[in-house]
């Protein structure tokens, strides 16, 4: 019975430390995706003008 507790409470500490990379990442990502749009959209506006 001891054993089987010792292995529930591994399982949930690995848990804890998937989701902070995982939302690490995502924001990552967003930054970029944001930063790519406004470059080509500035391009359009000089040649309007």
């Amino acid at each position: 019975s001891s054993t089987t507790t010792t292995s529930e409470t591994t399982t949930s500490t690995p848990s804890s430390t998937s989701t902070a990379v995982t939302l690490s990442t995502t924001t990552a990502s967003e930054t970029t995706t944001s930063t790519t749009p406004s470059t080509p959209s500035t391009a359009t506006l000089s040649t309007t003008t």
